[in-house]
């Protein structure tokens, strides 16, 4: 069993899918999108960045080096925004490739093997041999398992233009800390630290030659479209107040239920407490 870099969310023990062994394996969706309601950032491609940032806030993670890209998806270190309580995709949000592809991975078993192998997160709450849909039928793997393996392995192949586009950005020196700031309704006030973000005035200076450069690989249209993600900050901040409010309206008619049950215990027992 492999250990997974910390960088792979969601990926901690994983063993390579195997018919013989996991034969009997099915997929439970019904949680949605549950098993990731403990993240405020998922990882994201490069040929995904421009359909995210009209959802998300992009930022860059990490405090130096190359950068990873990442969809804010909540303020708080262990709330995700993205996923209902009852695990459903907030209505109208785009879901990353990651999250899509999840409980499996493609992996290279060592760093000798230019072949990857298909991986799953054994402890997944996703996986269940009584509960989902089947992801092999007698020797072959099912549509449902075809469909998962398909954007594991688009998210794989993308990674290395993934990587190389924030070592791109690292070592041109765009990179700046940046934090945002949630000012609440009720006068509260949260701020989110730890990204950086591009600075569009060291961006604007970049040289004509890596300008065009970037252009013809898709770095400059990925630059301007984290930047102008920025403005889904105040999403974030609407999304987390409607959470907030529902929040409060619950426990709300949490006390009346309790309250009125009480007055009727008390009426039973002609009002002795």
């Amino acid at each position: 069993m492999n250990e997974i870099p910390r960088l792979r969310l969601f990926f901690h023990a994983v063993a390579g899918l195997d018919r013989a062994l996991h034969g009997a394996l099915r997929l439970d969706t019904a949680g949605g999108y549950r098993f990731a309601a403990g993240t405020n950032s998922v990882p994201l491609s490069l040929s995904e960045i421009g359909v995210a940032a009209a959802h998300h806030p992009l930022v860059l993670t990490g405090s130096e080096g190359p950068a990873v890209q990442a969809a804010m998806v909540g303020y708080r270190f262990a709330e995700n925004l993205l996923a209902e309580v009852d695990g459903s995709r907030a209505a109208g949000s785009y879901v990353p490739g990651y999250l899509r592809a999840c409980p499996f991975i493609f992996i290279r078993p060592d760093a000798a093997s230019d072949t990857p192998v298909l991986e799953a997160e054994t402890r997944s709450p996703l996986l269940s041999e009584t509960k989902g849909e089947k992801l092999f039928d007698g020797s072959q793997p099912t549509a449902l398992l075809k469909e998962r393996m398909a954007l594991a392995d688009a998210y794989r192949r993308d990674l290395v233009a993934t990587q190389a586009f924030g070592a791109a950005l690292a070592g041109a020196g765009l990179l700046v800390p940046q934090d945002a700031r949630f000012d609440f309704a009720g006068g509260e006030s949260h701020r989110v630290t730890g990204f950086r973000a591009i600075d569009p005035a060291r961006l604007s200076a970049l040289p004509e030659e890596t300008v065009l450069a970037w252009w013809r690989n898709g770095y400059l249209q990925a630059c301007f479209a984290i930047i102008h993600s920025q403005h889904r900050w105040a999403g974030l901040l609407r999304r987390a107040e409607q959470r907030r409010t529902r929040a409060a309206a619950e426990a709300d008619a949490g006390r009346n239920v309790r309250g009125a049950a009480s007055q009727r215990a008390s009426s039973r027992r002609g009002g002795r407490p």
